[in-house]
């Protein structure tokens, strides 16, 4: 066989192995929260899906919505227990313990402008293990997340510039905190008393004292009823953030800021 037929079939074996073997599989992962798919969803960009196990009603509860049939993703144990997905073979936690969020609910990290980076470093290294070889465009990626954070929150101190906040958020306050010029939060043991309904003259002390200073007082979806109940019935002048409805992450972000400012402007 002459040498120009031998690099022939060389090459047509080399091009029938590349055609067979086809493209690469594309990550396939599930996420136990939506707060978390968002997150991951950013993260993953064009090199993936991210199915969430839990999605927001209208009223912004979280409800079941899949059962995942691949690798799926918690924030910590107690997110995988309430999503369900403890028992999963392949479930990797992004924190091994609960995180120490206080009187304040587990979606609350979501909120929190020094723990997201944490979180996105956390999801970096997991995606690393799942496709390796798409490391470096997880990493810009992650970059951009800091990023993004970084220009809403700035965005929100410009909008939140020289307002007053009476924090009484079951979640998001951590996210109003950081961009309010003046912000006032319970301590956690009198905020559990409040989640009972006990010591609500405190409570409305502390309504009396925003009004006369001008502050906004700011509830959220997760405002547990008693207070929510005892502020209502106060008459106090007051913004309900609205719950998520899925929508870019970031956008939901800068539109909790908005919602503060047009209330502080009327």
């Amino acid at each position: 066989m002459s040498d120009r037929k031998l690099r022939w079939r060389l090459l047509l074996g080399l091009v029938l192995a590349v055609g067979l073997s086809g493209p690469a599989a594309a990550l396939e992962v599930w996420a136990s929260s939506p707060w978390l798919t968002q997150m991951m969803r950013f993260m993953v960009g064009v090199q993936g899906k991210v199915h969430p196990v839990r999605w927001w009603t209208e009223d912004g509860r979280v409800v079941r919505v899949s059962s995942p049939r691949g690798p799926v993703m918690a924030l910590d144990p107690k997110e995988a227990a309430e999503a369900g997905v403890s028992r999963s073979p392949s479930l990797r936690v992004l924190f091994d313990r609960p995180l120490p969020l206080g009187e304040l609910k587990g979606e609350s990290a979501y909120f929190d402008p020094a723990a997201l980076p944490f979180i996105g470093q956390r999801i970096l290294q997991v995606l690393a293990t799942q496709d390796p070889a798409n490391y470096r465009y997880y990493q810009r990626r992650l970059a951009e997340l800091q990023a993004r954070i970084d220009s809403t929150m700035d965005v929100g101190r410009q909008l939140l510039k020289g307002v007053g906040v009476l924090d009484l958020t079951g979640c998001a306050g951590p996210w109003i905190r950081s961009a309010a010029a003046t912000s006032a939060r319970p301590p956690g043991d009198l905020w559990r008393a409040w989640e009972g309904g006990g010591r609500m003259d405190l409570l409305k002390g502390a309504l009396d004292a925003a009004g006369r200073k001008g502050w906004v007082v700011v509830m959220d979806p997760w405002t547990p009823s008693p207070v929510a109940s005892v502020v209502s019935a106060s008459g106090v002048r007051v913004v309900r953030l609205s719950p998520p409805k899925g929508d870019d992450m970031f956008l939901y972000y800068y539109d909790l800021y908005l919602q503060v400012w047009n209330f502080a402007r009327r």
